[in-house]
């Protein structure tokens, strides 16, 4: 059974910041140094310097990042800058953007849930969680005892019953309503019983798939764990049993997955002839000169076929369409389900990176011979440096694949998945007290 409870929200006072926009940033993880310290200077209480503190070369154990951040938390909140609600609430959660020329709106429920361990298959992640991330977020929760960010879920409503229920909030004068270039944030309470009621009661019965954020829930579950073992007995509705989350629907139309594209480097022998000859036993070859009709023809494979696009050093192209699975079978496991060995991204890296280009698991984690590309254009220009072998452009993952082989308790392998939107940091923070119920 899936817990959800409406929390009271630490979150910025509109009396000391006029400008939501000039203290809200994107997730820590997709920062870099250049975003981190525009944002440092955008406002002296940007939640960046929670979420993303910077490291000094003469850090110690008692001196560092997270120790650095609990003393900055605790002064934004001595000052008022930081406020917590007096009545638990849910918050509805909007977000308006463009993209291609349309403007969509994404819309989602911020909750307190229950945090649960993967294997009661309650909350169903479907990617595998790395050792530094996580430790760097239990240093940080350990600290300071805060939720900066939630963590993004899906959960299954075809009927879109939920956002019937919660429409009319949209109309009422919102908590925040912060507005960037092509971008709008937008905040409501939720609070009356009756409400409050029938959405606990909805979602006692729903799967959560962890869109974004698995290292951020795995860390929620260590926490709680480590409260448990230093504080207990503790309530059985202790606030350490529940992290901040988003939940959506995974079927809503502004939700999006985009493809993350490979490209490989430091290839030992790496020759094209060899490679595109090793190929032709699984994939039909086609070459192309033309660089809009080859990324064209790679983008209309659909659901009905696995393409993949390489690029080469010389600027030639080509694309290489899956004969069959029976063809890739014996590079799976015979306990492997369809729904996994149906994945492009499984495909590539089952059968390409390691069985062609023979990149062992190990070193595709640690990214040894493999870098991850968002943008398509920096694949072409990667290769065209010199710097690269070999360049694959990827089609998206779609959800329906993430829902199955989530459900199938399998693991995608690295960057399978890249949702957009992504949640913004700073609209709301959940404050916890292991002593406290929620």
């Amino acid at each position: 059974m899936l817990k959800i409870k409406p929390f009271s929200a630490l979150r910025y006072n509109s009396d000391s910041i006029s400008d939501m926009a000039e203290v809200i940033a994107p997730p820590y993880d997709i920062i870099s140094p250049a975003e981190q310290d525009e944002l440092y200077q955008k406002n002296p209480f940007n939640v960046i310097r929670l979420e993303l503190g910077k490291e000094y070369a003469d850090d110690t154990p008692a001196k560092n990042r997270y120790t650095r951040t609990k003393a900055e938390l605790d002064t934004w909140k001595s000052k008022k800058v930081l406020i917590r609600e007096d009545k638990p609430a849910f918050y509805l959660y909007e977000h308006r953007y463009d993209l291609d020329g349309q403007t969509h709106t994404l819309t989602g429920l911020v909750a307190a849930v229950e945090l649960r361990d993967f294997s009661e298959g309650v909350v169903l992640p479907h990617e595998n969680v790395l050792k530094g991330p996580v430790t760097d977020r239990f240093e940080l929760l350990k600290a300071c005892s805060t939720n900066f960010s939630q963590v993004f879920t899906l959960y299954d409503d075809p009927k879109n019953q939920l956002d019937t229920l919660l429409a009319d909030y949209t109309n009422r004068t919102p908590l925040y309503d912060t507005i960037l270039p092509s971008e709008r944030y937008r905040v409501w309470k939720i609070q009356e019983a009756p409400i409050v009621h029938q959405i606990e009661a909805f979602f006692a019965d729903k799967v959560l798939f962890i869109a974004d954020g698995h290292h951020r829930y795995t860390t929620g579950v260590a926490y709680k764990e480590y409260c448990h073992a230093t504080y207990g007995p503790l309530p059985a509705d202790s606030q350490a049993n529940y992290g901040m989350i988003f939940l959506t629907n995974l079927y809503h139309p502004a939700l999006h997955l985009f493809p993350t594209h490979r490209v490989c480097f430091g290839l030992p022998n790496f020759d094209q002839a060899v490679f595109l000859e090793a190929v032709k036993a699984y994939f039909d070859v086609q070459s192309f000169t033309d660089k809009s009709a080859f990324t064209d023809y790679v983008n209309s494979a659909g659901t009905e076929k696995k393409i993949f696009g390489v690029i080469f050093k010389n600027n030639t192209y080509v694309a290489l369409t899956l004969k069959g699975f029976d063809v890739i079978a014996s590079f799976f496991p015979g306990t492997a389900s369809s729904a996994l060995k149906n994945l492009d991204v499984s495909i590539l890296h089952s059968v390409i990176l390691q069985g062609i280009l023979n990149l062992t698991p190990d070193s595709i984690q640690k990214q040894e011979n493999l870098r991850y590309i968002k943008d398509a254009e920096d694949v072409f220009s990667s290769l065209g440096s010199g710097d690269y072998d070999i360049g694959f452009l990827m089609n998206p993952t779609r959800i329906e694949e993430m829902r199955d082989v989530s459900l199938a308790s399998e693991k995608m392998p690295q960057k399978s998945t890249y949702f957009y939107p992504k949640l913004i940091s700073g609209l709301l923070m959940n404050e916890i007290d292991p002593k406290q119920s929620i």
